[in-house]
Formats: C-alpha cells, sequence, structure tokens
C-alpha cells in the first residue's frame, strides 16, 4: 500500500521531481507495479535510503524488469542519484540485475569497476562486484580469468566472521557455474546445492530453476561420484 505524504511531511522539489521522473515511465510502462513506486517515491523525497533500499530490491524481483533495458533505465536516472547512501551489498544485489542488460562484456566490466571504487571500504560488497566481473567473464567462455576472481574472493570469504547469505549465495552459484563450465559435474553439483540452499525461492528466476534442474539431473547420470540425490528431490 502507499504511503501517506502529506504524514511524512515531504516537500517535492524541482530536482526531485525531475530525478523521479523515470519512476512516472517505469509506472506507466508497469502499472501493476504502481504501489512500490509510489513508495520509492516517497521514501526518496523523505530521504528514507533503508527502506527506499529494501522497496527497490523487492520491486527489481519482478520479471517486468528484465525486459528490454529497464533496470539500466533505473539505476542511471534514479539510483545513481543516492547510490553511496544505500548499503552497499543492497546495491551489488541490484548490480547483478543491472549488468546482463548492459550491450557486451567491455560495458559491463566497466560498470562493475566504477562501482567498485563507490563500495572500496565496504569489503563484501568488493567481493560480489569482483564475482559479478567473474559471472561475465565466464560467459565469454574466459575461464582461466573466472577461476582467478573465485580463488581470491573464496579466500577472502573464509577470513570473514558472518558473511550475508547473499555473498555466499554468489560465490555457490559462480563455483557451479564455472564447474559446470568445465563439465566437472560432482563439484558442479554440489555448489548448485549450495546455492540453493542460500538463495531465496524468489530471488530465482523461472529460466534458472530450470535450468539448474535440468543440469543438476543430468550431472547425476554423469557423474558416477554422485549417490545421494535426494536434496535434490
Amino acid at each position: 500500500t502507499g504511503i501517506n505524504a502529506e504524514y511524512m511531511g515531504i516537500v517535492s522539489s524541482s530536482s526531485s521531481m525531475e530525478t523521479i521522473h523515470i519512476l512516472d515511465t517505469q509506472e506507466a510502462q508497469m502499472p501493476h507495479l504502481s504501489a512500490h513506486i509510489q513508495n520509492m517515491k516517497l521514501f526518496y523525497q523523505g530521504k528514507l535510503w533503508h527502506q527506499l533500499s529494501e522497496t527497490l530490491l523487492q520491486y527489481s524481483k519482478d520479471p517486468a524488469l528484465r525486459q528490454d533495458s529497464r533496470m539500466v533505465e533505473l539505476y542511471n536516472d534514479f539510483v545513481k542519484e543516492f547510490q553511496d547512501r544505500m548499503d552497499q551489498v543492497v546495491l551489488l544485489r541490484l548490480v547483478a540485475k543491472i549488468t546482463p542488460q548492459l550491450p557486451n562484456l567491455k560495458s559491463r566490466l566497466e560498470f562493475v569497476d566504477k562501482l567498485k571504487e563507490l563500495v572500496l571500504r565496504q569489503e563484501q560488497a568488493l567481493i560480489l562486484a569482483e564475482l559479478r566481473k567473474g559471472f561475465h567473464l565466464l560467459e565469454e567462455r574466459d575461464i582461466e580469468a573466472c577461476n582467478l576472481i573465485l580463488q581470491e574472493s573464496s579466500k577472502k570469504v573464509d577470513r570473514i566472521r558472518e558473511v550475508d547469505p547473499f555473498l555466499y549465495s554468489q560465490l555457490y552459484k559462480l563455483q557451479a557455474n564455472y564447474h559446470h563450465a568445465r563439465k566437472e559435474y560432482q563439484d558442479f553439483y554440489k555448489n548448485a546445492l549450495q546455492f540453493l540452499a542460500y538463495t531465496p525461492e524468489d530471488e530465482i528466476t523461472p529460466e534458472e530453476k530450470i535450468s539448474f534442474s535440468l543440469e543438476m539431473g543430468l550431472a547425476i547420470l554423469f557423474s558416477p561420484k554422485i549417490l545421494n540425490f535426494s536434496e535434490l528431490l
């Protein structure tokens, strides 16, 4: 439901109205997300960054945001304005949905490198940024570069006392994809199970659910060392 603007004591400025113009555009494109959009406008105008970040995360889960370059547009015209006020891990969770909509590997890596400058003081966000680069390098079949990122990231994660579940989720997902690319089916299966364990169901796209189910099923057939597959069932 929407939040009462008068209750929050919000006075809209011309600059803030320009910033939230992209939300008006996306509301016209996706009217079913109107409640989220209205809340984001009010949280932005009220400088309620935590609430805005959490609403952005929920908003970005909608399949309609995966169409065209809607997440890129949302970042460039809205999120970029206050990204330094956000929780940096939350920002990297959004980045995971933004970079796939960029046109090529060069633009994706440059985007992540620029974000790394912003999150230098947050170790887990930095690791997430490196893992994001690993995903895109692996997509281009640069397996060795991806492996180097995985090795360094795993060492850093091992030294962290309290690891954000999203970091574990992305680490295991990239490790699963890496082993799958190398046709190492037992290691793929093991890491895919860990990815699923650390990832809420609503954060896995329908396409990913089908892909992981199929590939994990095939891994059981291809690897004689996978004897217990009750977890997959």
